[in-house]
């Protein structure tokens, strides 16, 4: 049953430093039909307590033990939600403009057949201390709309914080960590059911040791997951973007054999082009070495 126009799901885990930003930009949003659910994954009761100092009456806690992880934690605040459009928005993230819940409920409004909603995303650098702005062009936009499976070698659209969508029965692949949001996003959009604001609505954390992102910087999280994307979304050859991404993974993480890579994966696509992929790198680490 729908009780309100937007559920702003907010996935926690410690951090309330972070999440009193997040909640204070939540409450002085001009748009004002809106639940916030908070599916809290803490080892202690720091979550708990500051949420206390809000008005309640537009707050759902619910408190996780044993913990649940990321992304489960993630679908448990959407399983909860009663709106009509879903609102990610991560404890470390906030609204950047007083605005800007409404202009997100405006735009998905704005037309019949638009299931999810993008916006552009100020980066807030936690160790620096500045902000970046992610604005997509107009034309990966179109490219995006043309092949959303370019998706699969870059992500053009940003983080969950800076999306709105409609209820779905969908929900974020519990067996990713690094290209979750990209899987999300490559199932939900089709064609021209999704819109991009090019205003950045949305404040994202970048840098700080606590996120989740920092874990994934690996050989085995980053072949892995995306070898299972590739077979999930795209079974087939490699086009040219795919060889080019796969190259430079590899030769970050000096791959030097097949076998390593099937250690991680053994459903490797397209194991032949994999090979030369891994030679090819070989060859040039050993030529740059020389010359170095």
């Amino acid at each position: 049953m729908i009780k309100n126009m937007v559920s702003i799901c907010i996935p926690a885990y410690n951090q309330p430093k972070f999440l009193k930003k997040t909640l204070n930009s939540i409450f002085i949003q001009d748009f004002k039909d809106y639940e916030i659910i908070i599916s809290d994954d803490s080892n202690n009761d720091d979550i708990k307590k500051l949420i206390n100092t809000y008005p309640q009456e537009k707050i759902k806690y619910f408190k996780n033990s044993p913990s649940f992880g990321s992304p489960r934690n993630w679908n448990e605040s959407i399983k909860k939600a009663t709106g009509k459009y879903i609102k990610i928005l991560h404890h470390d993230d906030w609204f950047s403009k007083p605005y800007s819940l409404s202009k997100f409920v405006n735009t998905i409004e704005s037309r019949n057949n638009v299931s999810i909603v993008f916006s552009g995303s100020l980066i807030h650098n936690a160790n620096l201390d500045n902000d970046t702005r992610f604005v997509q062009s107009e034309k990966k936009i179109k490219d995006i709309i043309k092949d959303k499976n370019i998706l699969l070698t870059s992500n053009l659209l940003g983080a969950p914080s800076a999306t709105l969508f409609k209820q779905t029965t969908l929900r974020f692949d519990e067996k990713l960590k690094w290209l979750v949001d990209i899987d999300f996003y490559i199932q939900i959009i089709n064609k021209n059911n999704f819109l991009y604001i090019s205003e950045p609505l949305i404040a994202t954390t970048d840098g700080a040791n606590h996120q989740v992102t920092n874990k994934c910087k690996n050989m085995e999280i980053e072949l892995k997951e995306w070898f299972y994307m590739f077979n999930k979304h795209r079974p087939g050859r490699f086009n040219v973007r795919e060889i080019v991404y796969l190259f430079k993974i590899m030769y970050k993480y000096k791959v030097s054999s097949i076998q390593e890579v099937e250690k991680i994966y053994t459903n490797i696509p397209n194991k032949t082009i994999v090979s030369y992929i891994i030679l090819i790198g070989k060859v040039l680490r050993k030529i740059y070495e020389k010359n170095s």
